[in-house]
């Protein structure tokens, strides 16, 4: 590809945001315009890690046209919580009986659709906003913050809880996002509310071969106490990845069921509209099995090291399906 090529498709993208925005944002006045308030309580809920195939369930669950969504409320810049006083960071964490009115106020905004932003808004059309009567609410930042938001909220349906091989979710990440930390020689703490432990891994963090390794570790450290705590994990669906890809009608009729909605089937997309370029398999082992082959053996042993230094019961590294669930 010539340097032409690579700005055509630059200039080509640039033009795209530009029209999504646009988008996003009239979406978004329509939806404040409108008034519509729905009762907080039965907000339907993901939680999910970033890269955990969350945006494809949100997209399959939204072609019923039953509700309206708002899109990832926790964005530090572009969500809700943006203008609240407190840094929460990448990945808020409070603990159960921690108090904190504003941010309560917020997720109750957003889950009763009382606060938009043209981020949040952005995956409505016009005829969901008239129609829709029910709100469904995607996280990929909240995982250490759901045991707070069911304490302080008490959601009349089981969200779900999307669980992906960190592997996997690792891999993904570094290949879509290129921010600074990905090839950062050093581990910075966040400067963010409730930081204890990040400050707690740090040199365990700092001590690790590379990036694979890093995300490996946050994933564990940002999802672990969460994921591994039975008595919570008894007040959500956990609906893990891997079986959603292998059998997604099956899946998405359980879901529904607990969600009570109205529709029957789903056409389960090849692809979210956040995939990557290479796209996906068209094999369901396959596609849930394809990071196995993208790891050296070195990789492979740093990765198990780290599963077994935090604990974690629920992969492992010579496995793609969840361990003790088959």
């Amino acid at each position: 590809m010539d340097k032409i090529d690579v700005m055509l498709r630059r200039i080509n993208r640039h033009l795209q945001d530009l029209n999504q925005t646009r988008l996003d944002r009239k979406i978004c006045r329509q939806l404040r315009s409108a008034g519509r308030e729905w009762n907080a309580e039965h907000a339907r809920v993901i939680f999910s890690e970033s890269r955990g195939g969350s945006t494809w369930l949100f997209e399959m669950l939204l072609q019923s046209g039953e509700m309206v969504s708002q899109w990832e409320p926790l964005h530090p810049v572009r969500g809700t919580v943006s203008e609240l006083p407190l840094h929460y960071g990448d990945r808020p964490y409070l603990t159960p009986d921690e108090k904190d009115d504003a941010l309560l106020n917020c997720l109750i905004a957003s889950f009763s659709g009382k606060t938009w932003t043209p981020w949040t808004a952005r995956y409505n059309s016009p005829e969901s906003v008239d129609s829709a009567d029910k709100l469904l609410v995607k996280f990929v930042r909240a995982n250490m913050l759901a045991p707070w938001i069911l304490h302080q909220i008490q959601l009349r349906y089981k969200p779900v809880m999307l669980i992906r091989h960190p592997v996997a979710v690792a891999l993904s990440q570094l290949d879509a996002f290129r921010g600074a930390d990905r090839d950062a020689v050093t581990y910075k703490v966040p400067n963010c509310h409730n930081n204890q432990r990040f400050v707690q891994n740090e040199q365990y963090l700092n001590g690790l071969e590379g990036a694979l390794e890093r995300k490996v570790a946050l994933w564990c450290i940002n999802n672990l106490p969460v994921l591994q705590n039975e008595q919570f994990m008894l007040q959500v669906q956990p609906v893990f990845y891997e079986y959603l890809v292998l059998n997604p009608q099956e899946q998405f009729a359980q879901i529904a069921l607990n969600w009570d909605l109205t529709f029957s089937g789903v056409q389960a997309n090849n692809a979210s509209s956040t995939t990557g370029r290479a796209g996906v398999d068209q094999e369901p082992l396959a596609q849930i099995s394809k990071w196995m082959g993208r790891i050296n053996d070195q990789q492979k042993e740093n990765c198990k090291n780290i599963l077994q230094y935090f604990g974690c019961t629920l992969y492992s590294v010579d496995d793609p399906l969840p361990l003790n669930i088959k």
